[in-house]
């Protein structure tokens, strides 16, 4: 499979992130009417990091990112046969490939910060008894989430590492300027709740939402390369 590389969010392909992998059946586009529900258009500059777990299969390779596509795009609201609006700005892959997959504004945490973000999807099923359904029976570690304890299965560090690397680029001052001041990510991390000021959060921290994604693990590693 020959894919395309650099991410783009606002018009070409941004240097220096070619690392960032463009797969086509991996992608919620503007032009075919049936992805518009899942995308918005923004009006404002990106200054959220959203981090998720798929709670899926721990999926790897160049398929990866098309498969977690289309498990979002065939999903429906709870009781019905209705699309739900879902969709994500980037998948990581558990052995460590990053993949863009909107330009847009997508339809990932809530209503408040999707004009103002992107979200990663990290192919992982996230808690013990998740990966046991899935088969899987990884490492585990107790952590705290809004107050409960849950029971994380341990990500894969390529993984891990992946997500920091694609968090590096989002905060880059030279990526940053290439977009002309729309990506405009400070290198910090949410303690809590989502800040108003911006940086790098995980799902569990929107208000009101029941999410545990990714049990703070992500956050921590970002702290451990630099993040405030």
């Amino acid at each position: 499979m020959t894919l395309a590389r650099g991410m783009v969010l606002d018009g070409a392909v941004i240097p220096g992130t070619e690392i960032v992998l463009r797969d086509p059946n991996a992608w919620w586009s503007w032009e075919l009417p049936a992805d518009r529900p899942d995308l918005r258009l923004r009006r404002h500059k990106i200054d959220v990091d959203g981090k998720h777990w798929t709670a899926g299969p721990s999926r790897m390779g160049e398929r990866a990112a098309a498969k977690v596509v289309a498990a979002m795009k065939a999903r429906k609201r709870p009781g019905t046969t209705d699309p739900m609006d879902v969709s994500v700005t980037f998948v990581v892959s558990s052995d460590g490939l990053i993949f863009q997959t909107a330009r847009y504004g997508t339809v990932h945490m809530g209503r408040r910060v999707n004009l103002r973000s992107v979200g990663t999807e990290h192919t992982w099923p996230g808690t013990e008894e998740q990966a046991h359904e899935l088969g899987e029976h990884p490492e585990v570690i107790e952590r705290t989430v809004r107050g409960n304890r849950v029971r994380v299965a341990v990500p894969d560090p390529r993984m891990v590492a992946a997500s920091v690397e694609l968090s590096r680029l989002l905060t880059d001052p030279a990526v940053q300027a290439a977009t002309h001041g729309f990506l405009a990510l400070p290198r910090t991390t949410a303690r809590t709740s989502i800040p108003t000021t911006g940086g790098a959060c995980e799902h569990w921290q929107y208000p009101g939402t029941t999410k545990v994604d990714c049990g703070g693990l992500l956050l921590d590693a970002l702290r451990s390369a630099g993040w405030r």
